[in-house]
């Protein structure tokens, strides 16, 4: 179960729906790289939030990734 849903979660991905990347890789735990791409996946969704305009949520969602990347330092937008 956790091949297709990695696989899901790439397509999810690829497709530029981040947040529903991040949500499947997030209920992968340990499995191969999911929560590092489940990181990378919240992360770029918090940056499609800041493109829209929706500056509280992209606010919300990088302090939601603690210190991942510069996620702190964007957490103030």
């Amino acid at each position: 179960p956790y091949i297709r849903g990695y696989q899901d979660a790439e397509k999810r991905y690829e497709s530029g729906d981040y947040a529903g990347a991040a949500e499947i890789f997030s209920g992968l735990g340990d499995f191969r790289d999911a929560a590092a791409r489940g990181k990378d996946a919240a992360y770029k969704s918090a940056e499609a939030l800041l493109s829209a305009g929706e500056y509280e949520q992209a606010a919300a969602a990088f302090r939601a990734l603690g210190s991942y990347n510069d996620a702190a330092k964007r957490s103030n937008v």
